[in-house]
């Protein structure tokens, strides 16, 4: 009788420990499972490169393209560089394109456009000139990026403009870097555009 039981307390600590080890490894198999798809999750995250549009070397900003409705904009970007000529177009290819959002209702959303680096978007900025000979793009104009916290500043100096008394601010204007400035210093043909009504 004392062997028989001596038996059973020794099944009942077997079956003890055997549901401890299965618990463990269990637990063990969740954590492991759990760190791979952590780690997974961190490949995946180092894998997926970065939004070109958020990248201001390698974008510009082109005013004047107008809306049409289910439109491609990266086909709307191909064909204004093309305007650029045969060097730009051969050279530079474009990544990427957005409208960025606006408070103004009555003109077309600036389109943010990407390159693949900086040398595209330095051609394409220093052939943007062009477009003033091109009976079709003469309206359309192309800008360098720039940051949401620049495009404030700008957008703040225009809005004082705005609030001048006449007289005062026709002699005045904003050049590209959002500062005031008297307009008998202006070097450049080209108006300051849109950019200012978007934030």
């Amino acid at each position: 009788m004392k062997h028989m039981h001596i038996h059973v307390i020794r099944v009942e600590i077997d079956f003890s420990i055997q549901s401890r080890i299965d618990n463990v490894e269990e637990q063990g198999k969740q954590i492991n499972s759990h760190l791979v798809n952590s780690n997974d999750n961190c490949i995946l995250s180092t894998v997926q490169p970065l939004n070109p549009l958020d990248n201001n070397e390698i974008t510009i900003t082109a005013s004047g393209i107008p809306v049409t409705e289910h439109e491609n904009l990266i086909q709307k970007a191909e064909s204004l560089i093309s305007a650029l000529g045969d060097e730009v177009t051969q050279n530079v290819r474009v990544t990427g394109a957005v409208r960025l959002p606006t408070r103004s209702t009555n003109r077309p959303r600036i389109v943010k456009i990407s390159f693949r680096n900086t040398h595209e978007t330095v051609q394409v900025l220093r052939n943007k000139m062009k477009l003033k000979d091109n009976a079709v793009y003469n309206k359309f104009y192309i800008k360098s990026s720039k940051s949401r916290i620049e495009r404030l500043i700008e957008m703040n100096a225009h809005a004082v403009l705005r609030n001048l008394p006449n007289v005062q601010a026709r002699g005045l204007r904003v050049d590209a870097n959002g500062r005031i400035k008297s307009r008998n210093l202006q070097q450049t043909t080209q108006p300051e555009t849109q950019e200012n009504d978007h934030p």
